[in-house]
């Protein structure tokens, strides 16, 4: 394995640090608590922009070596975020909050301890 380039591991810290403020703002919140608070909403979209741009920015040498992290998908829902902006489904942004966030950042974790 190779050792992970200087930006790359800059750039898995921020979405690890975007992960974490998103564990934070959740906190224990209910479904439905979240889906009533726009200002919770806003700020974890913004926070799953900055994944999705900061996953943009990884080299294509830690992609290629990476294979199992959903790149696309997370560029994908950056790309969602901001060009569909007034049609955004939160149920979207809360299942990937609850079911792909907590994956990826052990997944990450991982990667950055072994860089």
């Amino acid at each position: 394995m190779r050792k992970m380039e200087k930006n790359d591991d800059l750039y898995i810290g921020h979405i690890l640090e975007a992960i974490g403020k998103i564990e934070g703002y959740l906190g224990q919140t209910s479904r439905d608590d979240f889906f009533r608070n726009n200002l919770l909403i806003d700020g974890v979209a913004r926070e799953l922009g900055i994944i999705g741009e900061a996953t943009n920015c990884l080299s294509q040498s830690f992609k290629e070596e990476h294979t199992k992290i959903p790149y696309r998908p997370m560029i994908a829902m950056r790309n969602y975020l901001i060009h569909e902006y007034f049609g955004v489904d939160d149920e979207v942004v809360w299942k990937t909050c609850k079911e792909d966030l907590p994956k990826l950042k052990v997944t990450l974790s991982i990667f950055r301890s072994e860089g």
